[in-house]
Parts: structure tokens; sequence; C-alpha cells
């Protein structure tokens, strides 16, 4: 396999979000030093960096939620210490400027064109729907939040089956399948792994997250392997973790993607 791009974050990835239909990502970065939070966007299609460390205003109290298309939702804070929501934002990345902002609105879903939630006034909710474009307001009456939600549920789960992203699937050791994958990577690689797996069979991979012990915490180790059982890529991607991690990598349009020692974005071809 050959390395596309390795792109090293200024802080720890604290969170990703992505538009597979754009080919776009964009990563939350976490500078605990400076108290920042970054925000750095990777073209996946190209294998380069769009831009990388946008600053915004009281940044440490930020962070995202979606990204559709051209626009980053944003969400901030009231402080850090308060995860109550003072306001939503929209950012154009290619304007390079906010678009619109909504005060004390909690969002409960994302759909293609609208967010769906609900503005907080005096510890009362009020339910409406926000164009994603202009940030204009509708209000929602209880049936029609409702639906709304039922609605945009149910769409974001036919985008997840249409996806052009391919997630594994997570296997712990009380799951049936766990000690087949185990015995698989002791006879193949002679490690034993230990708490999860995380397994991936695309057209041309066999993709396998795992653990072993090491010391008091858990070495977390990605192993790609062609049809035919050749090893392709065995490395380290976080060493000495405390827990383990869900969706540690993912495939889009044959490239695997991970992020290593939870600060360098890896994408290999």
């Amino acid at each position: 396999m050959k390395s596309k791009l390795q792109y090293e974050s200024p802080g720890l990835i604290w969170n990703s979000v992505m538009d597979p239909d754009q080919g776009l990502m964009v990563l939350e970065e976490r500078d605990q030093a400076n108290m920042e939070m970054t925000f750095s966007c990777i073209d996946l299609l190209n294998d380069k960096v769009l831009f990388e460390g946008l600053l915004f205003e009281d940044s440490w109290n930020l962070g995202i939620n979606a990204l559709m298309g051209n626009l980053m939702i944003m969400h901030k804070y009231k402080d850090a210490d308060n995860p109550i929501v003072e306001k939503v934002f929209a950012y154009d990345i290619n304007k390079e400027a906010i678009l619109w902002e909504a005060e004390n609105f909690g969002i409960e879903r994302v759909s293609e064109d609208s967010l769906i939630g609900y503005f907080e006034r005096e510890g009362e909710h009020f339910p409406h729907v926000l164009d994603i474009m202009t940030g204009e307001a509708e209000y929602l009456d209880d049936q029609a939040y409702k639906e709304a939600l039922i609605g945009a549920a149910k769409k974001g789960a036919e985008k997840m089956d249409e996806s052009l992203a391919q997630y594994p699937l997570h296997y712990t050791e009380e799951n049936d399948h766990f000690e087949t994958f185990r015995k698989f990577i002791e006879q193949k690689m002679g490690l034993k792994p230990e708490k999860a797996v995380d397994y991936l069979e695309t057209d041309t991979w066999l993709i396998l997250s795992f653990y072993t012990i090491k010391g008091n915490g858990l070495d977390n180790i990605l192993l790609v392997l062609d049809k035919d059982g050749n090893v392709l890529l065995n490395t380290l991607i976080n060493a000495n973790s405390k827990g383990i991690a869900f969706d540690p990598f993912f495939v889009y349009q044959n490239k695997l993607i991970f992020v290593r020692d939870r600060g360098e974005l890896c994408i290999f071809e």
C-alpha cells in the first residue's frame, strides 16, 4: 500500500465530520496548551489539505456538528464547563465567512437542507427548523416536530446506506465471531487480540483493527491484507491507550483513512 497523505495536526484530532458526496472532511483539533480549537479541511479525493488551523473567536468553546457541501455547521457552548449551547452558526468554506447565526438553538437532527431543533427561552423549548443556507427559522408544533425528526432520521439512514464511505463492524470479546478473529490473527501475526476487533472487507482488502495488552494499556494495531492473505499494511495506530475506539478507520473511494496517535491523519491507497 502507498501512503497518499500524512497530515500532522497541531493538537489532538478531537472530532471529524465528512461530506462523502463532496469528498471533504473537516477535523476539529484541540490544542490543550493554548486552549484553542482549530479546524482543518482535507480533500479526500485529491489527497490534499484545503486549509488548516482555521481559528474562530472564543474557539475553545466551539465544536462542529456537520459538513454540508461547503458549509460547516458549528455550535458554541456557553463555556467549556457548561455544555449548554449558546448559539449555532454556518461557516462558508468558499466565502471564508459566517453566513448566519442562531442564538440559543439546540440541534437535534441535521437534514439535507435544514437543522431540526429548538430554541430555549427561560427553560422552555420551542421546536423550529432552520434553513441551512439562510438560518431562517420556522416554528413547528409538537406533531410536525416529531414527523420532522423521524423523516430526517430515515433520510439519514438511507444516505448512510448509499454513502461512498465504508465503516467496519465492531466485535467485542462477548461476540461469537471474536474468537474466530483472535485465532486468525494469532496464526497470521503471532499476536493475541484483546477487548475488541473492528473488521471490514472490501473488494480488494481485508482490514482489521485490534488491541494487544502493553503494560497497563492497550496497543491498537491496524492490519490490511489482500484477498490472498498477503500483508499489505501492519502499523501501530495508537500506543498504550486506556480504552477501545469505535470506527478506528474507514474506507472511501478505495482509500484507507485513519488517525494515528490522535494527531496524524493518514490516507493509504
